[in-house]
């Protein structure tokens, strides 16, 4: 079995002091509303999670530019995660299925599971394995700098193709930005991208 991931922003969760001195039981009826509503939002009664095999540096990390590799995000910002076994997932009476997700790399595109079937009481057992998984310190935090070298050296090894990216990611990451069909973008006075050649015209 593999480990899932699940972006959040700890901020809104309870406190490591708080969780060392409470059980779920204690904490869970008290959790804040932003913590469902922004860290857990569902789709059709889903919740997305990326799956890798361990919780080396190096598996997570694959979670994580998975993330950062999503077509349409257009800047990074700085990530924090929490991880927690497929195995506990199953043992909550939780639900997963496989459906392809939404990165550009072609070969993580697998590693997408989605949680399925969320109800009020399902999403309590979701909640309880986040608060266990940082009770227990499982959680990875990344800032704009560390995102940036992991995807940049991805562009570089050919495991990101860059022109998949969005244009203003591109731009972002100090790249010379290209669109799809590999052709050099340039960014006009409007903050629009216009084809290199066709800036010439003007």
């Amino acid at each position: 079995m593999g480990v899932c991931v699940r972006k959040i922003s700890k901020s809104k969760w309870p406190s490591e002091e708080i969780l060392a001195g409470k059980t779920d039981e204690e904490v869970l009826p008290f959790l804040k509303a932003d913590a469902l509503t922004s860290c857990l939002r569902t789709s059709k009664d889903e919740l997305s999670l990326w799956t890798v095999e361990n919780t080396t540096d190096e598996e997570i990390e694959k979670a994580i530019l998975a993330l950062i590799t999503n077509s349409r995000l257009e800047r990074l910002d700085r990530i924090q995660v929490v991880y927690f076994d497929e195995d506990k997932v199953k043992q909550s009476g939780l639900t997963l299925k496989k459906s392809p997700g939404d990165t550009v790399i072609s070969t993580y595109t697998n590693l997408h599971q989605d949680m399925t079937e969320l109800n009020y009481e399902r999403m309590g057992k979701v909640s309880a394995l986040i608060t266990s998984a940082l009770r227990d310190k499982k959680i990875k935090k990344y800032n704009e700098k560390e995102l940036s070298k992991m995807l940049l050296d991805a562009i570089k090894s050919g495991l990101v193709e860059q022109k998949k990216l969005h244009m203003f990611l591109q731009h972002k990451l100090g790249l010379s930005v290209v669109n799809l069909n590999g052709e050099p973008m340039l960014l006009n006075e409007d903050g629009n991208f216009i084809k290199a050649e066709d800036s010439q015209k003007e």
